[in-house]
């Protein structure tokens, strides 16, 4: 009795198991046939699950081969190696370290992407998406931040210390002299400020939801204080990932902490924003406390080396702009397209600025094509300067060569 009853049990799961198998791979067949990209995607998501278990570099490049189908890019062509490197020396001998990503296979020097970052280098910005590609990449960790020495300011240091990087990266071996920057928000403020000072020196650029001054992110036009950008980005930067090098999961267990006590609601509702520091970091910051004093104050020299990070003045490398249409950068943004020269493209999609994540395949696509074009020197497909989705039709796109379009 207990053998037929256990093998009943087990023919009612294997029935089960095959039937969940069958529906499984009759979807997959469907999603395959109908929405071939977001099935590419769905599977790139379950090979990068499987790597994460397994860490086996075959199963990161069949994820990053799936990726590249959904987004509609080139294949990659191969492994890549990583590892540290000391770079420039900056200020009173302050040393940036970062990672260099190379392709495995050899060969070289290599065009070269500098990522210049606050937020760790271990992050994903797509360093290895484009060193898959032939491109080297140096993702640096910005002065004072991680493992770089120094004291860290926000914005203060990025001209210098981004011209001091392009000029050691274009001595070294591995670089063949063709050099592009790329970002994401403060990201994007350093390869403005890469732009800025090194223009000559750089072949392209890909930045996205960024601009290339500062204060205007701070200030609204309309003279309101930016309070969203403010306490946000001081929780995440200066109080969930102050101490992330030494304990990873202390990011965790702050954030945890933070929502129990609705720190960012608490932040965001009081007065006067003088003490919104105290309520996130648990002291005062000096260049808060500088900034909102410097704040409708004519004769405050607060913004001096803090604002304008490329002026359009000098030279300047073809770019393309990535931005959103509910970005609270946007403004600026495109103010930046206009002052750019005939080369710049912009793309203004149906996101806000922390939504730009849910559009990796469209970035991604942007970003490598905006490389192999202009520092491997690979024909792309005709592109229009300016291509901004329609809202209410769909994932539906217009394309005009200006902007605003010269019949608005």
């Amino acid at each position: 009795y207990q053998r037929r009853v256990r093998g009943a049990s087990s023919y009612s799961m294997q029935t089960v198991l095959s039937r969940v198998a069958i529906a499984a791979a009759a979807a997959g067949l469907l999603l395959r046939v109908t929405r071939p990209r977001m099935a590419h995607r769905v599977w790139a998501g379950v090979l990068y699950l499987v790597f994460l278990l397994t860490r086996s570099e075959r199963v990161r490049i069949w994820a990053s081969v799936a990726k590249a189908r959904s987004a509609q890019i080139s294949l990659p062509s191969g492994a890549i190696q990583i590892s540290s490197s000391d770079t420039c020396r900056v200020g009173d001998g302050d040393v940036l370290r970062g990672s260099l990503l190379l392709p495995a296979d050899g060969g070289g020097p290599f065009p070269t992407v500098i990522i210049r970052t606050p937020y760790g280098r271990t992050e994903d910005f797509g360093q290895k998406l484009l060193a898959e590609r032939g491109f080297a990449v140096l993702v640096q960790d910005t002065r004072g931040r991680f493992s770089s020495d120094g004291d860290f300011v926000p914005v203060r240091d990025e001209r210098d210390d981004g011209a001091a990087t392009v000029d050691w990266v274009l001595q070294q071996p591995w670089c063949n002299g063709r050099i592009g920057v790329t970002g994401v928000s403060y990201l994007g403020f350093t390869a403005w400020a890469a732009i800025g000072t090194s223009g000559s020196k750089i072949g392209a650029g890909f930045i996205t939801v960024s601009q290339a001054r500062v204060k205007p992110a701070v200030v609204r036009p309309g003279g309101a204080f930016s309070l969203e950008l403010a306490v946000l980005w001081l929780y995440l930067v200066l109080h969930l990932m102050r101490d992330m090098e030494q304990d990873p999961q202390s990011f965790f267990r702050k954030m945890a902490a933070g929502w129990w006590d609705s720190t960012v609601s608490k932040a965001m509702m009081h007065l006067p924003l003088c003490e919104v520091d105290q309520i996130i970091l648990g002291k005062k910051m000096q260049f808060l406390q500088d900034g909102l004093v410097s704040y409708d104050n004519p004769g405050s020299d607060f913004w001096d080396d803090k604002d304008v990070l490329h002026d359009f003045s000098g030279p300047m490398p073809p770019v393309h702009l990535f931005t959103g249409l509910y970005d609270m950068f946007l403004e600026q943004c495109l103010d930046d397209f206009s002052k750019s020269p005939e080369s710049a493209r912009i793309t203004i999609g149906p996101f806000s600025h922390w939504g730009v994540i849910r559009w990796d395949g469209l970035l991604s696509r942007c970003m490598v094509q905006t490389f192999e074009e202009h520092l491997q020197d690979k024909p792309q497909t005709s592109t229009p300067r300016v291509r901004v989705a329609v809202l209410g039709a769909g994932r539906s796109w217009a394309e005009f060569h200006d902007w605003p379009p010269a019949s608005v």
